[in-house]
């Protein structure tokens, strides 16, 4: 009798553990493909797009993805030197007595930094922990601005 109730307790806890026993459910055999199965995954990558050439421009430039055909100032802007974004204030510009330790120490809190921007209609000044830079009329980083040793680069616009 013991067995027998035994035998029973274990087809009810197997019964628990199945909500349905009329269903069961079986796995697919490895060899055959599932309908449901997830499709192959777009890198993210591929949903964005690097400014071609890179534009810096002043405030009344508009900004985002640059091209030939479309030269944006780039709003996604990172510094190979110091691995920091870029930032950049319209209408204000450099003053000329901006060093490395200031911004090194200062960015990139705008309360801390204005006290070496001065305003200029149409213009733009842009910074990075190790370098800085004002603009008004558009250019590309590294063609116009070699002299200046820019290590900006673009890290991507999402394509929407």
């Amino acid at each position: 009798m013991a067995d027998l109730d035994d035998l029973l307790n274990e087809l009810t806890a197997e019964l628990d553990d199945d909500p349905d026993p009329r269903s069961p459910v079986r796995p697919l055999p490895s060899n055959i493909p599932s309908r449901f199965a997830p499709k192959e995954q777009i890198p993210v990558s591929a949903l964005q797009k690097k400014c071609s050439p890179v534009f810096l421009s002043g405030s009344m430039t508009a900004v985002g993805l640059g091209s030939h055909s479309s030269p944006r100032s780039c709003d996604k802007l990172i510094c190979l030197a110091c691995d920091c974004r870029v930032v950049s204030f319209d209408n204000y510009q450099w003053t000329d007595d901006v060093d490395y330790l200031f911004l090194r120490n200062n960015y990139p809190d705008y309360s801390r930094l204005q006290c070496h921007l001065r305003p200029r209609r149409g213009s733009r000044a842009y910074a990075c922990q190790c370098q800085h830079q004002s603009a008004i009329e558009t250019r590309k980083v590294g063609v116009n601005l070699v002299s200046s040793g820019l290590k900006w680069t673009c890290t991507s616009h999402p394509i929407v």
